[in-house]
């Protein structure tokens, strides 16, 4: 009797574990019916009250769980179209939004509900370098780091309004590659993801000093975006694969190059265009951004799992509104975005259980 139960007890173990590996998300959408600016969401992002902002090509919404918000730039000149495409947003301590948008650098203050006016100093030709911005990042130290085709462009904050801009020796180190994507790991390092590779800067003195990092792999240069888990490991996405480095790791990695025995590598299949964007959830899972669609890596399995989420030709609560997807972020509460070209916002709750 006792055999027989625990015979029982391991098939439903089994038939559950199986079932929790193959949970079919649903999807919620936003689009310009429910009052997003734009069918095209290009970033997103949380601040600490936990609003959920997006940045489109038409200006700045914010989405409290029930409804959007919208905020334009109506700066008056002959960049107010332009300063209302935005490509990039990052939320800093204060919450306040900076903005990476095809006229340059932008700053919204939600407590004023209103952009902050920034003017450029030191800087002979602001439009030459300051335009089409891909990539936006702040430091806690007043820097505000950007990257878009003219490469890696660095401005320290002054007087709250003043951006002065960092001259940089641009030879020999990757930095005036298209920039796709900032961000910063624990230590204060701030990592770019550039089309010349991936790209570390620390600071020295009044200014940065900037290290080409190596992935040597399957013939990879490009990195096409990157992040940080919450425990610091760094993930790295490039036309082939994806790279994963533990957080212990991350100082050979800068010493000597991704070496195989010091990180994973997780192929993109050969029948997908390349990810460009990446995003990791609280279970360690690799959310991957295509030109089709959305890809889940489970990489905590001895042999990786690849699930798909596509567009289909008949919208339903499991598929994407559009599988050009632009952006993915992973909230507080472990919800997973997705900004798409034509198809608004996505929305995932990665807490759903399998039945």
């Amino acid at each position: 009797m006792d055999m027989r139960w625990n015979f029982i007890m391991l098939v439903l173990g089994i038939c559950f574990q199986v079932q929790a590996q193959e949970i079919d998300y649903q999807f919620r959408n936003l689009s310009v019916e429910n009052g997003l600016n734009h069918t095209d969401a290009t970033c997103i992002g949380q601040d600490h009250t936990g609003f959920i902002w997006i940045g489109t090509y038409n200006g700045l919404n914010r989405f409290d769980g029930y409804e959007l918000k919208s905020y334009r730039n109506n700066d008056q000149s002959a960049n107010n179209v332009y300063a209302n495409r935005i490509a990039d947003l990052y939320i800093d301590a204060a919450d306040r939004i900076w903005l990476g948008t095809e006229a340059g650098v932008a700053c919204f203050d939600p407590r004023l509900e209103s952009f902050i006016p920034l003017d450029h100093i030191d800087l002979d030709d602001p439009y030459l370098l300051t335009r089409n911005i891909k990539a936006i990042y702040y430091d806690s130290r007043g820097y505000v780091f950007t990257g878009g085709k003219n490469g890696i462009v660095v401005y320290q904050l002054i007087n709250r309004r003043q951006l002065r801009y960092i001259p940089l020796d641009r030879k020999g180190l990757g930095i005036d590659g298209v920039c796709n994507n900032i961000d910063a790991d624990s230590e204060g390092r701030i990592w770019f993801s550039t089309t010349k590779g991936m790209v570390c800067a620390q600071k020295q003195g009044d200014s940065f000093s900037f290290q080409p990092v190596a992935l040597n792999q399957a013939g990879d240069q490009e990195v096409t975006d990157l992040a940080f888990t919450v425990a610091g490991d760094l993930a790295a996405a490039t036309r082939n694969g994806v790279f994963v480095v533990d957080r212990h790791s991350i100082s050979k990695l800068l010493e000597y190059g991704y070496r195989s025995g010091e990180g994973r590598y997780f192929p993109i299949p050969a029948s997908e265009k390349w990810a460009h964007s990446i995003v990791i959830d609280h279970q360690s899972r690799l959310w991957l951004g295509m030109q089709n669609g959305i890809i889940q890596i489970n990489t905590t399995q001895t042999q990786p799992a690849y699930k798909y989420y596509w567009e289909a030709d008949q919208p339903d609560r499991y598929h994407l509104s559009s599988g050009n997807t632009t952006e993915l972020f992973v909230d507080r509460d472990n919800g997973l975005w997705i900004g798409t070209f034509e198809g608004g916002v996505n929305y995932a709750d990665l807490n759903q259980k399998a039945f």
